[in-house]
């Protein structure tokens, strides 16, 4: 192979020769020459390299061969790479060999110019470079330029590792279905990757139903990397930030690079580097206009910014030649986000990447300390491509519609079948995702086709100002990056800012404290169907700073499975330690050894109380440890406490309480567990996780309002989605069978201090059970029926106090869902129903006696007040007033709610101890809770 591969440069175009030569190229490099002839002789090819070694020249010096020598008609090759970043610098860098040759290059995505994108309708290039999306809008709505996607003969897929992981290869994979079937040939395709834990499997996601002959080209030579591992250290006075900041100062060699893995953290970073220096610094992230992020790449390029603060979207192959350091601020959480950040440095063939870790804390610097081990020995994670997602789906499939106005939903499913994620997708569960977009009016039927329903533009509109809360711009339709939703904060009609969805899922419950605008607010209620948090200034303090708090990064299952190995071990030559970061690890290091413990993991895990609670304490698969965590919430949630609080992270797992009850031994709970996917099942219903994929997939399906398990294959694909992404299951049951039989030892401590391993445990945001489906499960319960808290408790299987509270929660005007109480006359019960169901249930046989009083003209007093600081107002009535003439008696009365109802008999002041008092009640449900009262107290004076 090697062999032949040294003949290319003589088998090249005599013009593309000339070219190498103009280039100043002495020769091809390796990936160059192997790749040279099986993407020339049309086979599909994954090309492997580090940056640096010209994958792009290698899959296109071929191409553009084949091109020279057989003249194709535009448009020949769509070169799709994940970044628009990436492609204003692959365009310089292709156009300079495609224009010698007589070929046009366009690009096309979200930050082109419409008279660039139009551009390409007189001058058709031969070679467009585009992002998934950008290829999306083309089938589905380019009705003009689609036409010449007729003619593409290549695919050039770009940094495919990045895609492999993600919802948008599996969106890409469709698409390349898609195009197969509308070119009607069998495109050639060529994917270039960094290094991939399994290449096999990324292959098989980009090749698809390709027929095509296929090869693996794979550069074995390693870049060299030199890592440094620091730590902001100590934080006496001042602010975090501040800390931070000077840090990376102390290893900025200009121009450098700095990642971080929140927008959040790259502002903050932002505002400190300049106030503390002359640098010129710039951020670079998603949220940042076009023409700033563009302008920051030029002068990055040419070499004229010192700094430039990134996020994921500077990660990717942009050239930046003379960059000399990248600097990483926390760890990333894998090891191939590690090499691929640290490998924008040192970024041509031959160099050296450097790149420096900045932690924040002992587990931080543990992390880093074992993932750059791990990346400097070539240990990759495997790459895990997600299993039929359902919502990319639907969007696919309302593209074909889009594209072809009236389409054969069999002609759909053998396209979509083509695709690997969809391979085993059945035809059943095909025709019910068709029939749930048809139900939501995504779509319509006519005769055996399928066309777009008038939901489809009310959803998805071009100007969705005066539009409903959950209308959304037309272009975010072809795109699956979900951007995080934020609830609005809301005092009153005053807006006091906004918080990230997934933290307020997570973390933040009614009756809970947060700190926001400069004051302490206390949240009156949570709304996921408007997404809003109403609140109500508090003159406590404390509370929650939600700014300061962020999602921990889900780490890589490889860090816990080395950190104790790579914890004892000595640093390579080329990982330098400073001594803050030195200190990090000592410190962790000095507290086992110093108790002669071993560090725990793997088959060993200590057991530490704390204050309100336990932790099991040892490296494990931080989705393992999610779904232990999940389980013992629901556990304890259904058992003893709602106000339960659990903490999963890859150093073990915690559980407490919020209120004053004991909580239950976390390793005695887990060794009950006899089936842990169906308690991961049950558990999944009071997961913020499951609301927050449920929130992100729900439009994809046309589903407005809450996700509830009424909506079949929404909820259960809901459900699949949060397990694929958060949880392991297979791990658990593996830890928990070796609980149970003793082949995982845990040994209880009892030390004055936590651990470091539980320490880190303790000091993340506790994760409390969400119950707003529970409502929702409740409320289809009370539906036309009336059940006491205990019923309620048994049948969903939640502890009375949950149930009663819920039920507390839910009889607010504030609620969607009311519900309202009256007492069961005969058994002295307090049965709670849905407020709409009152008048019929007043009217069922096992009920109606409650309403019933025995002596109709007898005289009550009830006593009425709006709220607890209000006085009560007082008014005689007889229950005859309320049978007869029901509107006669509530005209008299001013108000249209009552916190409050109380009734008494002032004929007898002996049951005045005894009257019954209602909360919440209505001013339409009056008659009905003034009848139960009087029934209940002339029942209860019999009976005495």
């Amino acid at each position: 192979m090697l062999e032949m591969a040294t003949t290319v440069t003589e088998s090249l175009p005599p013009a593309i020769a000339e070219l190498i030569k103009e280039k100043g190229w002495k020769d091809l490099t390796d990936v160059q020459k192997l790749a040279y002839k099986p993407v020339y002789e049309g086979m599909n090819t994954l090309i492997m390299a580090p940056t640096g070694h010209g994958k792009t020249e290698a899959a296109m010096l071929p191409i553009l061969a084949r091109m020279v020598e057989e003249k194709p008609e535009p448009l020949a090759v769509v070169y799709i790479t994940p970044l628009k970043s990436l492609i204003n610098d692959l365009k310089l860098r292709i156009e300079w060999w495609a224009s010698k040759l007589g070929f046009i290059v366009a690009r096309k995505h979200g930050d082109v110019s419409a008279s660039e994108r139009s551009a390409r309708l007189k001058k058709v290039p031969h070679i467009l470079l585009t992002t998934p999306e950008g290829l999306e809008i083309d089938l589905d709505w380019a009705t003009q330029f689609r036409k010449y996607y007729k003619n593409v003969r290549w695919v050039v897929i770009d940094e495919a590792h990045e895609l492999v992981n993600s919802k948008r290869g599996v969106q890409l994979s469709v698409l390349l279905e898609r195009l197969k079937a509308y070119t009607g040939r069998d495109v050639q395709r060529i994917a270039l990757s960094a290094t991939i834990g399994e290449p096999e499997l990324a292959a098989k996601l980009l090749f698809g139903s390709s027929q095509r002959p296929s090869r693996i080209i794979k550069v074995s030579k390693k870049r060299k990397i030199e890592l440094t591992i620091d730590s902001i250290g100590e934080i006496k006075e001042g602010n975090f930030w501040e800390y931070a900041a000077k840090k990376i100062l102390e290893h900025v060699e200009p121009p450098t690079l700095v990642f971080v893995n929140t927008r959040f953290s790259a502002e903050r970073l932002h505002e400190e580097l300049s106030k503390m220096s002359d640098l010129k610094v710039e951020v670079h992230h998603s949220s940042v206009s076009k023409e700033v992020r563009v302008e920051s790449e030029r002068l990055l390029r040419e070499g004229k910014l010192d700094i430039v603060i990134a996020t994921k979207t500077l990660e990717l192959g942009i050239d930046i030649s003379e960059l000399k350091k990248v600097i990483l601020f926390k760890p990333p959480g894998s090891v191939a986000a590690l090499l691929q950040r640290v490998g924008r440095a040192g970024h041509k063939l031959g160099g050296v990447s450097r790149g420096v870790i900045i932690t924040t804390d002992q587990i931080d610097t543990a992390d880093a300390y074992t993932e750059s081990i791990l990346a400097l020995k070539g240990i990759v994670e495997p790459p895990q491509v997600l299993d039929a997602p359902l919502d990319v789906l639907a969007r696919e499939i309302i593209g074909m519609v889009l594209q072809e106005k009236l389409l054969d939903p069999e002609k759909a499913f053998q396209i979509v079948k083509g695709a690997y994620p969809y391979r085993n997708l059945s035809k059943e569960k095909f025709d019910e995702l068709i029939n749930t977009l048809i139900k939501n009016r995504l779509l319509n039927r006519e005769g055996d086709k399928i066309k777009i329903g008038y939901m489809f533009y009310k959803l998805w509109c071009f100007d969705c100002s005066g539009k409903k809360w959950w209308s959304r711009s037309f272009g975010e339709f072809f795109s699956v990056i979900t951007e995080r939703d934020t609830f609005v904060v809301k005092w009153g009609n005053k807006t006091i800012g906004d918080l990230d969805a997934f933290y307020v899922y997570k973390y933040l419950r009614p009756d809970m404290k947060i700190r926001l605008a400069g004051r302490t607010w206390r949240i009156i209620n949570i709304d996921e169907e408007t997404m809003k948090v109403i609140v109500e200034p508090s003159n406590e303090q404390g509370g929650e700073v939600p700014l300061w708090r962020s999602e921990e990064a889900l780490r890589s299952p490889l860090v816990p499975r080395y950190a104790k190995e790579a914890l004892k071990s000595k640093p390579p030559q080329s990982l330098e330690i400073t001594d803050a970061a030195k200190k990090n690890l000592k410190k962790v290091l000095e507290w086992y050894n110093r108790r002669k413990l071993d560090i725990p993991g793997g088959d060993l895990f200590y057991l530490e109380k704390t204050d309100k609670g336990y932790v099991l304490s040892g490296f494990m698969d931080q989705k393992a440890a999610e779904t232990l965590a999940h389980i013992l919430m629901y556990m304890v949630s259904s058992e003893y406490t709602a106000a339960v609080q659990v903490r999963a992270s890859m150093t073990g797992l915690g559980l407490s309480v919020d209120s004053g009850d004991s909580v239950p031994n976390l390793l005695d709970l887990l060794k009950q567990v006899d089936d842990v996917e169906e308690m991961l099942d049950k558990a999944l219903e009071r997961s913020p996780y499951l609301v927050q994929v449920a929130k992100e997939i729900q439009l994809s399906f046309g589903k407005l309002g809450k996700v509830t398990p009424d909506d079949g294959l929404v909820y259960e694909e809901a459900k699949k989605q949060a397990l694929q992404r958060y949880f392991n299951v297979e791990e658990a049951k593996r830890i928990i069978e070796g609980l149970k039989s003793g082949s995982i030892k845990v040994r209880k401590l009892r030390t004055r201090t936590l651990s470091p391993l539980a320490s880190h445990i303790v000091s993340l945001p506790a994760l409390r059970p969400w119950l707003k489906i529970v409502e929702a499960r409740i409320a289809n319960m009370l539906k036309e029926e009336a059940f006491t808290v205990e019923e309620l408790s048994m049948m969903l299987e939640l502890s009375p106090t949950t149930i009663e509270n819920k039920l507390k929660e839910m009889r607010k005007p504030s609620s969607k869902i009311r519900v309202i109480s009256f007492i069961d006359t005969e058994f002295g019960e307090t049965r709670w129903t849905l407020l709409e169901d009152l008048d019929k249930v007043m009217q069922k046989e096992e009920y109606a006696d409650s309403f019933k009083p025995r002596d109709v003209h007898e005289n009550f007093v009830v006593y009425l007040r709006t709220s607890p600081k209000d006085e009560y107002t007082m008014k005689y009535f007889k229950p005859i007033d309320l049978i007869e003439n029901p509107e006669k008696f509530l005209s008299t009365l001013n108000d249209d709610e009552y916190y409050e109802v109380k009734v008494v008999t002032p004929s007898d002041p002996l049951f005045r101890n005894l009257m019954p008092r209602y909360f919440y009640v209505p001013k339409k449900a009056l008659p009905a809770v003034l009848l139960n009262a009087v029934t209940y107290i002339q029942r209860l004076r019999r009976s005495a």
